[in-house]
């Protein structure tokens, strides 16, 4: 099933990508100017030529345009379980983390961190700048409650390709259930593993991002370095 919203997302990221306004590729495509904001807002998808047009205009293909990607699977073989996380840990929280965990979700860490990251933070925004410009496939390791970079790579860039990773599961559960309702982005995914031991292949991944994740690392730095 098409997910329009996502579609819409998708299609707004694409045009801005080539510099065009709304009307600019209206102009392109002989249609209105409403007509581009109704796909971009979900509301409607574009007739087949349209989307053949649009598939030649961006260089993507109609499949990419209307699917969501499964990511994760296409870099590792791992499918995403049910509630949209790749999981190469256990998806239970281990008996030592769990009163953390708990404290995690209850104080509603995830909702504080993202707000206060929306405030001037002037290394941090110039950091997040940085590696969003880079475009292409980034890795927030090692994510913990406070999201390391990737807040300040999404206030950069909100169409920003990310796997957002912890070792823990409930930090992962916790920015998913987040973010799903703050953005609701086609371009976030989420995967719980030990970057001591990451299951993605070599020269997979464009940018490796670690807001804290190595420093607090509880397993072997050097190991977790050699890794990345």
């Amino acid at each position: 099933m098409i997910n329009k919203i996502h579609f819409g997302k998708r299609l707004s990221a694409l045009r801005r990508q080539k510099s065009l306004s709304q009307m600019d590729l209206a102009e392109i495509l002989g249609v209105t100017s409403q007509a581009v904001s109704k796909w971009e807002c979900g509301n409607a998808i574009p007739d087949p030529d349209l989307l053949l047009e649009l598939s030649h205009l961006y260089k993507i293909t109609i499949n990419d345009m209307l699917e969501d990607a499964d990511l994760l699977w296409k870099l590792t073989g791992q499918k995403a379980g049910n509630c949209g996380i790749t999981w190469f840990v256990p998806e239970q929280e281990a008996p030592c983390n769990a009163a953390w965990a708990r404290e995690i979700h209850d104080g509603s860490w995830i909702k504080r961190n993202w707000e206060s990251a929306q405030a001037d933070s002037p290394i941090k925004d110039e950091t997040g700048k940085h590696i969003a410009h880079q475009g292409g496939i980034i890795l927030e390791i090692g994510a913990g409650p406070g999201g390391g970079f990737m807040p300040f790579i999404l206030k950069a860039n909100p169409d920003a390709t990310i796997i957002i990773s912890d070792l823990s599961p409930t930090v992962v559960m916790e920015w998913k259930t987040f973010l799903d309702k703050a953005l609701d982005s086609p371009n976030l995914f989420y995967a719980a593993f030990d970057f001591c031991d990451m299951p993605f292949p070599d020269n997979s991944i464009d940018i490796i991002s670690d807001g804290g994740g190595i420093g607090n690392c509880i397993g072997d730095k050097a190991r977790a370095l050699k890794e990345a």
